[in-house]
């Protein structure tokens, strides 16, 4: 009988976050959907209001709290699953 070896391993990453607007004529479409193509995978991503954000699940979570306070100083979050 095949034995089955599960590894549960902790990751870590770190991210940044930025505030950023799009330059006139930029190849990334502001309305509807669009594929990205990044490292060969087809995603489907896409715009939505920022205040449907509440209705979501998303990870890291502290993203749906502080998306409005970008006026902020940067911050540094540790969050854990």
């Amino acid at each position: 009988m095949p034995m089955v070896k599960i590894i549960l391993d902790k990751s870590r990453a770190i991210a940044f976050y930025y505030l950023i607007e799009l330059a006139d004529g930029s190849d990334i479409p502001d309305t509807g959907e669009f594929v990205s193509h990044k490292d060969n995978c087809n995603v489907v991503l896409g715009w939505m209001p920022i205040e449907k954000l509440a209705d979501l699940t998303i990870y890291p979570k502290f993203i749906k709290e502080q998306i409005f306070n970008l006026d902020a100083p940067p911050q540094h979050f540790v969050t854990r699953a």
